[in-house]
């Protein structure tokens, strides 16, 4: 029985993280990373350091100052605490979130386009100079994306 269910897992796992898939992810993950570590915090992630000193309980009750990014702070805030203010630490969920858009741009264009190699759009998306620009932004706008998508 364990052979059958790890058979199954093998299965699974090549199913979800196709060679092509897994190839582009990891040299997005690379340039996303590299470009993380290496640019320091510019004014907007500067105000959402100062912001995830604030307590929990004041994030979560003042939506109007932020509109969109009240979760996203106390998640940031969390982050900082288990790991720290780092560059990349700080960045983590955008980074995250840009590689999970890449994923799902590679699973809806061959839903969407069944006769088109999957990888081009992925490729496309991975290699986008903005897309690579905000993943490496401690802000909200690559999750909005990936959100976005999974949407579809």
């Amino acid at each position: 029985m364990s052979t059958n269910s790890g058979s199954r897992i093998t299965i699974l796992f090549h199913r979800l993280l196709r060679t092509d898939l897994l190839y582009i992810l990891i040299a997005a993950g690379i340039i996303r990373i590299s470009l993380a570590a290496t640019r320091s915090f510019w004014g907007d992630e500067a105000s959402t350091l100062h912001l995830i000193c604030l307590p929990v309980t004041y994030l979560l009750t003042h939506f109007d100052l932020w509109l969109t990014m009240n979760v996203f702070l106390v998640v940031e805030k969390i982050i900082a605490r288990c790991f720290g203010e780092g560059l990349i630490t700080m960045r983590l969920i955008s980074i995250v979130a840009d590689l999970g858009s890449i994923t799902a741009i590679y699973y809806l264009s061959g839903r969407l386009f069944p006769n088109m190699p999957r990888y081009l759009p992925a490729i496309l998306f991975a290699a986008n100079p903005h897309a690579i620009d905000f993943s490496a932004t401690a802000r909200v706008y690559s999750l909005f994306v990936f959100l976005a998508l999974l949407m579809l």
